[in-house]
């Protein structure tokens, strides 16, 4: 498409079934309803001007693998995918605050998610990635809130990295996943029923979460979301995993609601909350030792 083209008009490709790669130009601004749909792409790289989608985009583009958005997107609908079911890696646009509900749920091809250099997500909806095929997800630390579900049945998510800035996990955020080990971060004051399990199958029964670091000083509490009225909230393969709490922590995790459930609480020695057992964890517990702290 030549430079000066700026906006693309509605239908515009919609089913060239034989198109398979498409160049677009720098200055494009705007992309209208149905421009690519039912078209052969296999793989769109957004400029990072574009600004607007009109909707429907790349409906049932049945060979698209890859989608890089471009940093410029000021909004974004999930119709503009829908029925794109060979979807494998999204590169999310760095303009964009949130993640709609059921934006990429059922994306069951879907392996990659990442984020450009300057993320400014917020908000991650409910259901966002449920039933995806998700392997690992690297949150950006921009996010502040994720919703019910959120990663709930991903059973290929064997890693995920959280938001320092996360305030709580809901009930099943990350649920029946094949994580192994989970790192809660101090800014999590609440979670959720069932929030967090490692669950390989139903029949037989495979648990696969070994083990919960927490770094919350202050057990969080339970979420007030849609399964508020839970009372034994943390899921029974969580509490098979071994609690790893932060120093001087481990009879208040004992004594508080779901945590205490947990079969095996342990005292971390990460001291200084860095993440990382190294020299100065040892010297901040000699201290509190010999009542210098």
């Amino acid at each position: 498409i030549p430079a000066s083209v700026t906006s693309i008009g509605e239908n515009a490709f919609a089913g060239c079934s034989n198109l398979k790669s498409i160049n677009l130009p720098a200055n494009l601004t705007s992309i209208a309803y149905e421009a690519f749909a039912w078209s052969g792409l296999t793989e769109v790289t957004l400029p990072d001007n574009l600004k607007t989608l009109g909707g429907y985009v790349f409906y049932s583009c049945k060979d698209l693998k890859t989608l890089n958005m471009g940093n410029g997107l000021t909004e974004w609908d999930a119709s503009n995918i829908e029925m794109c079911s060979a979807i494998e890696s999204i590169q999310w646009s760095d303009g964009l605050t949130k993640i709609d509900k059921e934006a990429f749920s059922k994306k069951s091809k879907l392996r990659s998610f990442t984020f450009g250099p300057n993320p400014k997500l917020e908000e991650i909806g409910e259901r966002a990635f449920a039933e995806s095929g998700l392997t690992s997800f690297v949150m950006p630390n921009s996010v502040k809130t994720i919703g019910e579900s959120a990663f709930w049945w991903c059973w290929l998510l064997e890693n995920i990295t959280l938001s320092e800035q996360l305030t709580a996990i809901p009930s099943f955020a990350l649920a029946y996943t094949k994580i192994k080990e989970l790192s809660i971060p101090a800014s999590v004051t609440a979670t959720g029923y069932n929030s967090f399990s490692g669950q390989e199958s139903v029949s037989p029964y495979t648990n696969t979460l070994t083990d919960v670091y927490i770094y919350a000083t202050t057990p969080p509490v339970k979420c007030e979301d849609s399964y508020a009225s839970y009372s034994r909230y943390i899921s029974g393969s969580a509490r098979d995993a071994t609690l790893h709490v932060p120093y001087g922590t481990k009879d208040a995790y004992k004594a508080a609601a779901g945590w205490k459930d947990f079969k095996k609480i342990v005292e971390m020695v990460d001291v200084d909350g860095d993440r990382q057992a190294t020299a100065s964890d040892v010297i901040a517990i000699t201290n509190v030792i010999a009542g210098k702290e």
